[in-house]
Formats: structure tokens, sequence, C-alpha cells
């Protein structure tokens, strides 16, 4: 049922098509067990570029995030992920922004890899989150104990960082300081 929701969303550029759509996988997001909730991510995925045309955003944002506040870091992960595939919609929604940047900190290696990815689509399109965001995400780069799958992930988090020039200096400076700190390492950034 959901590959089908999917499949129309794709083809439909109706704005209550997609809204009904939408809200019916927020609710089965916030409902059920987490392998339907990785069918869901991969139904938000797909349909990303519907999500502007949906009206009551809030609402979905409101039932993914009832799932954020869980203990487990499996399904706040999963959680992120959807924030990330509603990241459209997601600009100006502060708390989601600073829920993302604290889970930065988790222990958990599978939620900070989806926050990292979070992050990164939320930057891009949000100045505010980028710059909420600036000061976690270089600390985390330059940090020593950070692994290196997850530094990588914060070099991309701060190639998004280009929404002001200040901004960006800071972000290329971190950048250089990684790469000078760990020249022994083939590195690869995505832009």
């Amino acid at each position: 049922a959901v590959a089908g929701i999917a499949m129309l969303l794709k083809g439909t550029t109706s704005a209550s098509v997609c809204n009904s759509a939408m809200l019916k996988l927020g609710e089965a997001f916030q409902r059920g067990d987490n392998v339907l909730r990785l069918c869901i991510l991969s139904a938000l995925r797909s349909s990303r570029s519907q999500a502007s045309v949906v009206m009551n955003a809030d609402r979905v944002i409101k039932r993914v995030h009832s799932v954020f506040q869980s203990n487990d870091p499996n399904e706040r992960a999963l959680a992120v992920w959807a924030f990330e595939a509603l990241s459209p919609v997601l600009k100006d929604h502060h708390r989601i922004h600073s829920d993302i940047r604290d889970a930065l900190a988790s222990t958990n290696e599978h939620e900070q890899r989806a926050c990292a990815h979070a992050s990164a689509s939320l930057s891009g399109v949000s100045a505010s989150m980028a710059e909420s965001s600036s000061s976690s995400v270089s600390r985390l780069a330059l940090s020593v104990t950070t692994s290196p799958t997850l530094r990588i992930l914060m070099l991309r988090v701060l190639s998004r960082f280009h929404h002001t020039p200040k901004m960006a200096t800071q972000a290329s400076q971190v950048i250089h300081q990684v790469l000078l700190d760990y020249p022994t390492r083939d590195v690869a950034i995505e832009c």
C-alpha cells in the first residue's frame, strides 16, 4: 500500500491528493513498526518534490516528531531520516533544527549518520539551521574522537554553509583544517 501511495504521489500534481497521501504516510509512520517506517521513508524520499505542496505539513511533521521523541535510537534515526526527506518544508521549523542539532551528539552511529544527512539537507535550504549548527558541526569535524565516516559527513554538512560570506569562509577554514590535520587519509568531499 505504501508503494502505491509513492507511485500516486509521483504521478500527480494535485495538491489535495498530495496532502491526503502525505497525511496518511505521516499517520502510518507514527503508528507503525520500524519495517513499515522504512517503507514510508522510501515513499517520502521519492516524493520529496511534492512535499512543498502539502498544506498540512505541520501535521505530518508532528506525527514524525512523536516518533523522534522515542527512547529507541533506531526509531529516532528513522524519524531523522524522515525529517531529511521532508527538508523542503522544514526550512523554518526551529524546534526540528534544534532536535537534529542536539541528536548529533548521540552515541548511536545510525542516529548520528541520519542527523548528519538531515543537517546537510536542512543547512542547504535554511540559513538559520546552518548558522545554529555551525559550532557543533565544526567541533565534530575537528574532534580526534570522531570516526572518519562521520568526519566526512560533517565535511558534507559544512559544504552547505554558503548562505553568507562569513559562514562560507568559516566552513572553508574548518574544512581546510581537517585536511591539514588528517593528511594521511584520502578524503572525498561530495558537494
